[in-house]
């Protein structure tokens, strides 16, 4: 097969999306080695969406005894949209990201595993200054363990608007919400720090937290520091809803609490979800005559286990939002 440098058109050189999955060791050169012997110098070089995921490191180690992992700068400056599962070496994956310069859509995923970083001043600066991703739009970041959230700390994203964060989990209790990451005490510091280290606080708009049970401190000085927030969604997350219910940050003035928060979307809820808060929340933002009043669709849905009276439920909202602007269902 012909190397990227080759004149002579190939007739797969016009695909502009590829996914590339490796669930076993393959052949990649050594640092020694050529790196034009790389499977990843054929890729297309017209390819702007790339879904690469590559096996777990330690089937991956246990047939090469080794990592490498050599894609050309070219192909990753020719990305606008990035999706990597991985789970190798954090200082890898950063010198991957310095070249994603064109990227607007980046996810990533850890697979469920510990990230180790190499103690070099590549890696020291890359978390002490952030890494600079400058186009980057829509940041997902999945199946972290808790202590991965520790990686946004190297990066800086100054035209976010949308930052998705989903943690592992493997089974789900319906009710008891067993299995969900817990978060710690640092999580609203690390996602706060990229925000403000990007200069993204008023282009941030969307913010989506998955599979996780988190504290009320570190939820409310996350939302209350997001003030452009327009799309709020916590799915299959364990979470307190007392703050939506308290007239001290839902009136507030300083700080505000959500005041452009547009949709609402609370999913996957344990069935007896106490919804009195949301429903306080929601009734404040509609009968208001002062902003905000900017709330204009509220969605929750409900696990499949002993669930709430549909009937009663819709009946407290439905003074409070037309219904084709509600949504309720129950979910398996």
């Amino acid at each position: 097969m012909n190397s990227l440098k080759t004149v002579e058109r190939r007739p797969w050189d016009s695909i502009n999306s590829l996914q590339v999955a490796f669930h076993d060791a393959w052949s990649e050169p050594g640092p020694q080695d050529s790196h034009s012997d790389s499977i990843f110098s054929h890729i297309p070089p017209a390819v702007s969406t790339l879904n690469l995921h590559l096996g777990y490191k330690e089937k991956i180690v246990a047939i090469n005894n080794e990592l490498h992992l050599h894609i050309p700068e070219t192909v990753l400056t020719n990305l606008t949209t990035f999706t990597f599962s991985y789970d190798w070496n954090g200082t890898m994956m950063l010198k991957l990201l310095q070249s994603c310069t064109n990227v607007e859509n980046l996810t990533l995923d850890f697979k469920g595993s510990f990230m180790e970083y190499e103690d070099t001043p590549f890696t020291q600066g890359a978390f002490q200054e952030g890494l600079l991703l400058p186009k980057v739009r829509t940041l997902h970041l999945d199946r972290m363990l808790p202590d991965i959230v520790y990686f946004l700390r190297a990066l800086r994203t100054p035209s976010l608007v949308e930052l998705h964060l989903s943690f592992y989990t493997e089974i789900t209790d319906p009710v008891a919400f067993t299995d969900l990451a817990y978060i710690p005490d640092n999580f609203a510091a690390h996602v706060l720090s990229l925000v403000q280290r990007s200069g993204c606080q008023g282009s941030l708009r969307k913010f989506r937290l998955n599979s996780a049970n988190i504290p009320n401190l570190q939820l409310t000085t996350i939302l209350v520091n997001l003030p452009s927030l327009t799309h709020l969604t916590l799915d299959n997350t364990f979470f307190d809803p007392t703050p939506f219910g308290d007239i001290t940050y839902v009136y507030s003035k300083a700080p505000q609490f959500l005041p452009c928060l547009e949709v609402f979307e609370l999913l996957r809820l344990s069935p007896d979800f106490p919804h009195d808060d949301i429903q306080f929340f929601a009734i404040s933002r509609r009968e208001s005559r002062e902003p905000p009043r900017s709330l204009k669709r509220l969605t929750m849905t409900f696990r499949t286990h002993t669930p709430p009276d549909l009937f009663d439920l819709v009946h407290t909202f439905k003074d409070a939002f037309p219904m084709e602007t509600t949504f309720f269902a129950f979910v398996e």
